[in-house]
């Protein structure tokens, strides 16, 4: 069974991304915000989120970033081929949610809490990796 564990905003992460070298923000609800920039000049943010889930002696977190973000509902033909991808990712899936009429599609990584940081920093890279590559095909544009 799974229990939602709330943290105002985990100290954990912190220590992981201050030895990392990485800057940060604290955004309202408690998620760690990192803007990963690449080399082209594009950026996309990603969300590290301090509250997590216990399953069985597992303590999971999520990390997470948006590709697209629209007023209607994804048509269903997109729908299909972001489940076809999820079948091929290594690490991560695809999912959406709504919040105030918009519908919001993002990568997300689900994690035990206690990776290492050479691995917090390797699902940083892949979930702002993965999600900027569909962000450009859907829309060519920088959402973030």
């Amino acid at each position: 069974m799974n229990k939602l564990q709330k943290r105002s905003n985990d100290p954990r992460i912190k220590a992981q991304l201050e030895a990392l070298n990485l800057e940060y923000e604290i955004s309202n609800h408690g998620a760690y915000e990192l803007n990963f920039e690449f080399e082209e000049g594009r950026c996309q943010k990603i969300w590290i989120e301090s509250d997590t889930e216990t399953l069985g002696t597992f303590e999971i977190r999520n990390i997470w970033s948006c590709a697209f973000v629209s007023d209607n509902p994804l048509p269903g033909n997109v729908t299909h081929q972001l489940l076809m991808a999820n079948r091929d990712a290594v690490f991560g899936a695809w999912s959406t949610f709504e919040d105030e009429g918009e519908t919001f599609l993002v990568f997300e990584a689900k994690l035990p809490t206690n990776i290492d940081v050479n691995a917090l920093k390797t699902v940083v890279v892949e979930v702002a990796t993965t999600t900027d590559e569909l962000e450009k095909l859907i829309s060519g544009e920088d959402i973030h």
